[in-house]
């Protein structure tokens, strides 16, 4: 990387600028709105700036091409600001010179995140396939192993099936083109999994059980004892029992390059204010700010992607 005509952008050292930014980006504001299957994906990519649509709309059935897919990844990995690397006087690949994204192709090469199709050809315009989107986050994840030689497609799938960046999907070939839909959903599922170095860390949860008002069985997870009782006595359950454990916690791309913060727990409340947004509880936790009311995922378990309590940029399903 000596031989850059632009040093390294300032962006690369830039903490996330869009901290004060809360889920708003609904699917439902786009005029192909019935037409998106992955709609909290796509909010949450949305909110995090990541994946917009334009004024045609979302375009859920279009493909991405593979430097639309280097800047979204590559954005992710420089925490959450839009890559300006440079540019070489002799690019890394033989068909980048003068393309728009020459210098995120340049920077997702330096980064592993991407290494092109060989022979010196990145094919910046090419359709970009699942397993192609697959290898590059299973790179910036760390799951480098394996994933050369012929046989490259069927063992990325395998591993990229085995850690969840599949979960959720419908209708897919691994050796297909990507859906613009399908892909919010790859990287989505991709952002809350375990990196393969990252730091772990422990946390505590209160787990409550007990029975309801009509003798139903209720069992709750929450960030404190405190909560717990309080949603016990708030709901008047009987035969209460609070119990604590400790489980570990992997990093994972959300919480290493977009320094945001990660909840599971079950939907206990889901509120509308007096602002017209919407208060939602989740594990004992309340989210404010929210544009979405969560009332049909009451008593299931999600996971919060957050900077703070009125800062949310996504909830999904974790069941």
């Amino acid at each position: 990387m000596n031989n850059l005509k632009r040093i390294l952008s300032l962006a690369l050292a830039t903490v996330m600028v869009i901290g004060m930014m809360v889920v708003g980006a609904s699917a439902a504001d786009y005029p192909d709105a019935d037409k998106i299957v992955n709609k909290d994906a796509v909010e949450t990519l949305g909110a995090l700036g990541i994946m917009n649509g334009d004024e045609r709309g979302f375009r859920p059935q279009d493909g991405l091409t593979r430097a639309e897919a280097a800047k979204m990844l590559t954005k992710i990995h420089n925490k959450g600001v839009d890559v300006n690397f440079g540019v070489k006087d002799t690019p890394t690949f033989k068909d980048t010179d003068g393309h728009w994204a020459e210098g995120i192709i340049e920077y997702a090469a330096a980064f592993g995140i991407a290494n092109g199709k060989g022979n010196g050809i990145f094919d910046p315009q090419g359709e970009l396939t699942v397993a192609q989107l697959a290898r590059m986050l299973l790179n910036m994840m760390g799951y480098t192993e394996g994933q050369t030689g012929s046989d490259w497609e069927l063992k990325t799938t395998v591993l990229a099936n085995n850690l969840g960046l599949f979960a959720d999907l419908k209708d897919f070939l691994p050796t297909g083109k990507v859906t613009r839909d399908n892909a919010a959903q790859i990287l989505v599922n991709a952002i809350n999994e375990p990196l393969a170095d990252g730091n772990v860390t422990t946390e505590d949860v209160y787990t409550l059980t007990g029975t309801d008002e009509k003798g139903a069985a209720i069992k709750l997870d929450f960030d404190s004892s405190t909560a717990a009782y309080l949603y016990a006595s708030i709901n008047k359950m009987k035969d209460i029992k609070v119990e604590k454990t400790t489980s570990k916690k992997a990093e994972t791309l959300a919480t290493k390059y977009l320094s945001l913060k990660d909840k599971t727990g079950i939907v206990t409340a889901s509120k509308k204010q007096d602002d017209g947004t919407y208060k939602v509880t989740v594990g004992g936790t309340d989210f404010t700010k929210l544009t979405t009311d969560y009332t049909d995922m009451l008593g299931r378990k999600v996971k919060v992607l957050y900077k703070s309590e009125s800062a949310v940029y996504g909830i999904n399903t974790a069941d």
